[in-house]
């Protein structure tokens, strides 16, 4: 269990795009009674986002945050034998999202053929590879002219 220093004052916009890169991405479905009986606090009503691999399964929490009152901290939680490389991987994540967000005003997905040659994709959010195509996601940012 770790906590990020990262504090929700604003919509999750495009977290999923910078957890979708770990291996293992996906989506940690929780019921409401999980929090009730003070098992997990999941990031949102229906459960977190988080990576299953072989060796670990972690997920993104939350908890009040002490520095801003009625704002809430992001967390990371796993288990399995790899559980410390999990949360480390997903708080990474997270703080790089952080750090991103206030720059990103948005997204620009591009879709190239297999086979075609692509641009640097260094400065992209992602970029994922598929049967017949590549997916790259760039952010959009604000310029301060």
């Amino acid at each position: 269990m770790a906590w990020t220093g990262v504090v929700i004052d604003a919509p999750l916009d495009m977290l999923d795009f910078y957890l979708v890169d770990l291996e293992g991405f996906c989506r940690v479905l929780a019921p409401p009674s999980i929090a009730k009986r003070g098992l997990a606090e999941p990031v949102h009503g229906w459960g977190s986002m988080g990576i299953a691999t072989a060796d670990a399964l972690g997920y993104l929490t939350k908890r009040d945050s002490a520095v801003k009152p009625g704002l809430f901290e992001l967390g990371v939680c796993a288990y399995g034998p790899a559980a410390p490389d999990a949360v480390a991987a997903l708080a990474a994540q997270v703080r790089r999202w952080r750090e991103a967000k206030e720059s990103v005003t948005g997204i620009r997905i591009e879709v190239y053929p297999s086979g075609l040659g692509l641009p640097d994709v260094s400065e992209a959010i992602m970029s994922v590879h598929k049967r017949h195509s590549r997916v790259v996601v760039w952010p959009e940012t604000t310029t301060n002219s």
